[in-house]
């Protein structure tokens, strides 16, 4: 922010103590040593809650006590907060943790509540939250670039430059919400600098189950500076009691002498005596005192809070009385600049340089106005002028405008103001576009757009590239040409005009599209299928070749096995503009980086149709026409590999066993050399097979499935190829059928350790832990009681299952009109869920979150269907939970303890896409909704289960037919095969005294009418029949299915 405000402090506030309210957490730093403190220091709480603070988050940083020089006095104590990084996230950052959540101490969502500290930052960049939380939607109160800053996640507000923050002033700064009007106020040394918000409690409201943190909060808010006298409230403070928290001498003022100012002040800023004395014995001790002749009395260096023993005290070479901090320059001696702010309108250069009276000549004497970073209105702040060697003070002199191309690393500095503006009018709030080392942080839709035109019809085309980082889980990454740059207020904030190149994270989509009317394309031309998840970089590369072709490439940085592409072509145009824009999506939680912009005019100087800075991107010839040459031996030329998006420089782009050449995009397989297939994907008919596996013909197993790689469902038998072969079906015979009820995938978590929770079918879903997950007792009724896995509040992980992509295992089963399903689990919900919400099913971009919401019940949902069963769920107590939904009649139902415990309800089909995760959803972005508690066996089928399997499963069943301590079912536990000899054993649980039957049969098709043996007397608690293949169809046979009747 460019202007600061001077404060002024009342002085004779004479509230006693006992007028103030009584507080939940005081922290005054006198108890502790001073020094370094350690992880897990204790910090004194001397407020009502009793409940001590406790040090955390060394590891990012240091957290130490000070004493002297604090604002309370030169021998009081404060907390001196340094994060190794200025943007760390939640509990990563040094901070205190007060042991109470949100809830507990009464500050939620549409509640009364007073924060309040003494605060000095350290610096003016990102976000400095003193109050906070760790995951979710959560409250954040601090200051945010050089704004103070109240935020409840949806609904904040701020201080703009009324006042700023100020790096290395202490300032007293309290934060109030009344209840009913969630009217949030901020004030600053005991005045009021800002009220308003949106009058709704903000979307930290259903995450109270958060702990308050001080000195840090989510969304990169660690703290950098000072903190003494810290105080929380769970009721509104009137502006008179806050105005004595912010005296430092709470609940009235020393001043022996009378002479307004107080005594404190004057011993520590005067000397011993000038407490005592007010100017009758020494004239420098008294109010109209000017001991370091700076124009300013020492009354005034006193309200004002500046030095009165040094002339200058913010070092910008003015006094300080001639900085009068009016905001208005009037002359050399009466400035109207901050005293304690060298660069009162933050254009870069101080004070002392910048003088409207005298005439620009350089840096050091700038002819600007200091309190006015752009003294001329030209629309170029001073800094940028003087360094492109303008006049700041005559708005008919500005830089030139920019040549291409522009090449911006972000690096150095703030934004270059001579290429790029800002706008940040978007109507949800929370917009900014921030540039920090080697990157700008574009959140809420903040448009960073040229500054000047390029417009591709008269340059003969542009080409953009860069790399996009998504910081969250439901982001857009959206960039435009031909675009007036202005947000759409009817539209939240998307541009009016212009042709935007667009992603998604939701799922993964991709396109061309226009904003406004002056623009018709032909249509999409899409190729390749794309995962878009948090943290991980992505390249792109744009061009508009000027004449009406358009062209859109990204992937994955080191990995373009994950990519995709798209073009288009201009139809009509009728710009009226021609600005490159850069934002993301609306809401001031969601956040994307974008760094290593190259914008360029689409130059090709050998005329073989491909760019030369592709050409040079690539290590192909400028200059030589080789569009025509297959640099890697593909049987796709360098032009056409330029025209798909394909990598020149790798013969299998994505990775399928085929190469780009025979990868033709054209759905319809001829042979291994047109197998129609897309070379950006590589599943391109997302079956859950690899292109280069499926080669149309006889079906031999999943390596050789012999399936169409253009068709999902090769034989129109209703079920997906891989479906089908994992479930021990021919996927290239639609009238060979599989038999029910064996599941895709199934953790027991018997393995008892590991970072890998294995898959027990065939289908090796493994599962990755994400953070920590401890190994327990499993669920005591269950069939593998040996393990399960706890997800504790402290550890607070979550399990990704990469391999199970939802929409191609489940979604997409039986054709457009199936999609059934079924998921089930025992578990036992902990703090942090029972009674609240935690989800167990998810996927990484919305579409199912099954688990448990509305105060503690089982609940399904598909995104936008969602609804909920009967029971409240008790706290540390096992259960056995089932989801069924059918996809023909889109109806689900939820079991508990094999009961129906809702249903059946209407619900509509899993939208979005993305992998299972198991703990969590929507790709961990909701951290307060992750499940806490224990589960043990975690169970997905692509089918609904029958009541009565669902029903045993409750009973301590199986899913896969194994034994289980709690079932008296038959069931084969042993089953060996010697391929040399053909001899076979077959063993199963038995009890002495009964007789079996072993039969069999090669189809399922005989009703097990074969037997192997039909009186076979019980060994015990266990049976072993041996016998060889000759007695059951010999070395003919390739299958046969087993089962053990009792006699």
């Amino acid at each position: 922010m460019r202007k600061t405000k001077t404060l002024s402090i009342a002085l004779g506030l004479a509230i006693s103590a006992s007028a103030q309210a009584a507080n939940l957490i005081v922290y005054d730093f006198e108890s502790e040593t001073a020094g370094v403190l350690a992880e897990a220091a204790s910090i004194a709480n001397s407020g009502s809650s009793a409940i001590s603070g406790t040090i955390a988050g060394t590891a990012g940083g240091t957290a130490t006590i000070v004493t002297g020089a604090g604002p309370l006095g030169t021998t009081t104590s404060y907390l001196s907060l340094a994060p190794s990084g200025d943007n760390l996230e939640g509990t990563a950052a040094p901070h205190i943790g007060t042991g109470s959540s949100i809830a507990t101490l009464n500050v939620g969502g549409d509640q009364n509540y007073t924060f309040a500290a003494w605060v000095r930052y350290n610096n003016q960049v990102n976000d400095n939250m003193v109050f906070g939380s760790n995951s979710g939607n959560v409250l954040h109160l601090g200051s945010r670039g050089a704004s103070h800053w109240s935020g409840h996640w949806g609904d904040d507000i701020n201080s703009g430059a009324a006042p700023s923050t100020e790096v290395g002033v202490w300032h007293h700064v309290a934060w109030t919400n009344t209840a009913g009007s969630n009217e949030q106020s901020i004030f600053v040394d005991g005045v009021l600098a800002v009220s308003g918000g949106g009058g709704n409690a903000g979307a930290y409201t259903a995450n109270a189950v958060e702990n308050l943190l001080v000195g840090t909060s989510r969304n990169q808010g660690s703290f950098n500076g000072d903190l003494d006298d810290v105080r929380v409230y769970d009721e509104v403070l009137s502006a008179a009691q806050i105005a004595d928290l912010a005296n430092t001498n709470p609940g009235g003022v020393d001043d022996a002498d009378s002479d307004g100012m107080t005594d404190q002040w004057e011993i520590a800023n005067l000397g011993a005596g000038a407490e005592t004395d007010d100017g009758s014995g020494n004239p420098d001790y008294g109010p109209l005192g000017d001991p370091d002749a700076d124009a300013s009395s020492n009354f005034e260096e006193f309200t004002r809070r500046t030095d009165p023993l040094d002339n200058d005290t913010d070092d910008d070479t003015l006094w300080d009385g001639y900085e009068t901090g009016s905001e208005t320059w009037t002359s050399a001696t009466d400035t109207g600049t901050n005293p304690k702010d060298a660069d009162s309108d933050g254009d870069g250069f101080s004070d002392g340089v910048e003088n409207p009276d005298l005439p620009y000549l350089d840096e050091n004497q700038t002819g600007s106005d200091p309190n006015l970073d752009d003294s001329d209105s030209d629309g170029f702040s001073d800094d940028v002028e003087v360094g492109a060697g303008t006049d700041p003070g005559d708005a008919m002199l500005f830089p030139a405008p920019t040549d291409l191309p522009i090449v911006d690393d972000f690096e150095i500095g703030s934004l270059n103001e001579v290429v790029w503006l800002s706008n940040l009018e978007i109507p949800a709030g929370g917009a900014a576009v921030v540039q920090e080392m080697g990157h700008v942080r574009l959140t809420g839709r903040g448009h960073l757009y040229t500054r000047d035109q390029f417009d591709p019809e008269i340059l003969g085309g542009l080409y953009i590239k860069g790399q996009w980082t998504f910081l969250g889980g439901d982001d857009f990454l959206q960039i435009l040409t031909r675009t007036d740059a202005v947000p759409d207020v009817q539209f939240y904030g998307e541009t009016q005009n212009g042709i935007e190149f667009n992603a998604s994270q939701n799922n993964g989509g991709f396109d061309i599209r226009v904003r406004g009317t002056q623009f018709t394309l032909a249509g999409n031309q899409k190729s390749g299928v794309i995962d878009f998840t948090a943290g991980t970089t992505y390249e792109f590369v744009i061009t508009d070749d000027g004449a009406g072709a358009l062209g859109f490439c990204i992937w994955e940085q080191g990995n373009r096995a994950n990519a995709a592409g798209v073009s288009d072509s201009i139809v009509s145009s009728s710009a009226t503009f021609n600005h490159i824009a850069f934002h993301n999506r609306e809401g001031s939680g969601r956040s994307s980086n974008l760094e290593e912009v190259e914008i360029g005019v689409l130059t090709d100087s050998d005329s073989d149709g491909m760019p030369d800075f592709w050409e040079e991107d690539n290590g192909l010839l400028v200059g030589t026409n080789d569009a025509g040459d297959d640099k890697d031996s593909d049987d796709l030329t360098n032009l056409q590999e330029f025209l798909s998006c394909t990598d020149p420089n790798n013969a299998d782009t994505d990775g399928d066993g085929l190469r780009d050449g025979v990868e033709n995009n054209g759905d319809n397989y001829v042979d291994s050399d047109q197998t129609g297939t897309d070379p950006l994907d590589p599943d391109s008919d997302g079956d859950g097979l690899s292109d280069g596996v499926e080669v149309p013909g006889t079906h031999v197993g999943i390596d050789d499935p012999g399936t169409n790689p253009n068709l999902a469902d090769t034989d129109s038998d209703g079920t997906d190829d891989r479906v089908e072969i994992v479930k021990g079906s021919d996927p290239t015979d639609a009238g060979s059928l599989a038999p029910s009820g064996f599941p895709i995938l199934y953790y027991n978590f018997e393995q008892g350790a590991g970072d890998v929770i294995l898959d027990q079918t065939l289908n090796y879903f493994n599962g990755n832990v994400v953070g920590d997950l401890v190994f327990v007792s499993g669920a005591p009724s269950g069939p593998t009681p040996g393990f399960g896995i706890e997800f504790t509040l402290a550890a607070n992980g979550y399990l990704d299952v990469p391999g199970l992509d939802i929409n191609s295992m489940i979604r997409n089963v039986g054709g457009a009109e199936n999609g059934s399903y079924t998921v089930s689990c025992w578990l036992k919900p902990g703090a942090g869920t029972a009674g609240g919400t935690g989800f167990i099913f998810g996927q990484t971009n919305q579409g199912m979150h099954h688990g448990l919401r509305n105060n503690g019940t089982l609940h399904s949902a598909h995104w936008s269907s969602d609804w909920n069963a009967a029971t409240l769920l008790d706290q540390d107590v096992w259960v056995h939970a089932t989801w069924t939904y059918d996809g023909i009649s889109d109806t689900a139902n939820i079991y508990l303890n094999g009961v129906l415990d809702g249903g059946p309800t209407s619900q509509t089909p899993t939208t979005g896409g993305g992998n299972l995760m198991i703990g969590t959803h929507k790709n961990d972005d909701d951290q307060a909704t992750r499940f806490k508690g224990c589960l043990d066996e975690i169970v997905v089928w692509n089918e609904i289960l029958p009541i009565a399997t669902i029903q045993a499963l409750a009973a301590g069943e199986s899913p896969i037919g194994a034994p289980s301590p709690n079932s008296d079912y038959l069931r084969i536990t042993d089953l060996t095969f010697d391929q040399n000899t053909g001899d076979i054993s077959i063993t199963w649980n038995s009890k002495a005294g009964e007789n079996y039957a072993l039969v069999y049969d090669p189809d399922l098709s005989g009703g097990f009418l074969s037997d192997v043996d039909d009186d076979i007397e019980s060994q015990g608690e266990s049976t072993t029949r041996s016998f060889n293949r000759s007695a059951i169809g010999g070395a003919g046979a390739l299958k046969v299915f087993f089962k053990i009747v009792k006699n």
